[in-house]
């Protein structure tokens, strides 16, 4: 057996805790951002920058809202550049609902079509949320994915657990037979023999640390779950397969999946009516992949029975 030295590792800041947690969460957030942005099929002539740019603005959890309003230069060849959407603030008034009643429209990239004047909501302007709570989406779903994050950091101090190696305690007297012993170990040598002496010497240390990896995977996947669900995404047997679930399992998860999505749309379409009536420009939304009604199968309904 080689010996080896234990060498002192310097701990390099791109490899804290912290950066890792960092890129982690950036991957669950673009993962849910990229599948929640394909949920939706867009009619009409805004092109590809607008809808990303909006929907950017509903993901936002600093923000959940965006505005519209007409340009007063029109280019035939370029329609789509008729209506200009925006960050807002609110002009000060509001009405005896608690809505704004006017606004002003952010110039974030200092462009000479966006004006510094005051609009009126409904009359001259227009301004549309996602959820009804008019809450940006990761506003919704940013501790839960805080949650995610901890379960991969657990997972991966488990792993790093159930890699700790055998350490033997050894003497410059028994170093040899102890090596020896190591290697009848590793052969896979099912008798071993050994005098009561070196066995009264033999010290060994190894990870005490119990095997939860499969434990903490079910726990991050209903977490998983609990967030694409709220997004309106379907996830039933992502993880489990579906016959673990009975019936009214499946439907039950199933109709908090329409739900979301059903307010995700009426938010987006009685944003684009109120952008008809008020501006005359027509935009037209619907779920990309409407889902098929649920049939049950065999399996389920043996669940169902049991």
């Amino acid at each position: 057996m080689s010996k080896k030295k234990i060498k002192k590792v310097k701990h390099s800041y791109k490899n804290t805790s912290h950066q890792l947690r960092d890129k982690i969460k950036f991957y669950y957030i673009e993962k849910f951002y990229n599948k929640f942005l394909n949920k939706f099929d867009f009619q009409g002539t805004l092109d590809y920058q607008q809808i990303n740019y909006i929907m950017r603005q509903f993901w936002s959890a600093s923000r959940g809202t965006v505005g519209a309003f007409k340009r007063s230069v029109y280019d035939e060849t370029r329609p789509w550049e008729q209506i200009v959407f925006a960050p807002w603030v609110i002009g000060g008034k509001f009405n005896c609902y608690d809505f704004p009643i006017t606004l002003r429209f952010v110039n974030t990239r200092a462009v000479s079509f966006i004006p510094d004047s005051e609009f009126t909501i409904d009359e001259d302007a227009v301004i549309g949320y996602i959820q009804r709570d008019k809450k940006g989406i990761m506003a919704t779903i940013e501790t839960m994915i805080d949650k995610l994050v901890d379960f991969e950091m657990t997972i991966r101090t488990n792993l790093k657990a159930q890699k700790t190696p055998w350490m033997f305690g050894v003497s410059p007297e028994n170093e040899e037979k102890m090596e020896a012993l190591w290697d009848n170990i590793d052969s896979d040598d099912p008798k071993l023999f050994v005098s009561l002496e070196d066995l009264r010497d033999a010290k060994a240390l190894v990870s005490g640390a119990n095997y939860n990896i499969d434990k903490l995977e079910q726990q991050r996947q209903q977490v998983e779950n609990e967030i694409l669900t709220r997004l309106g995404i379907d996830n039933i047997g992502i993880m489990e397969k579906k016959e673990h679930f009975t019936v009214g399992e499946v439907d039950a998860n199933q109709e908090q999946i329409e739900s979301s999505s059903d307010e995700f749309l009426d938010c987006l379409k009685e944003f684009f009516d109120r952008i008809k009536n008020v501006l005359g420009y027509e935009i037209k939304v619907d779920l990309r992949n409407k889902k098929e009604d649920y049939v049950k199968d065999d399996s389920m309904e043996e669940d169902e029975d049991e």
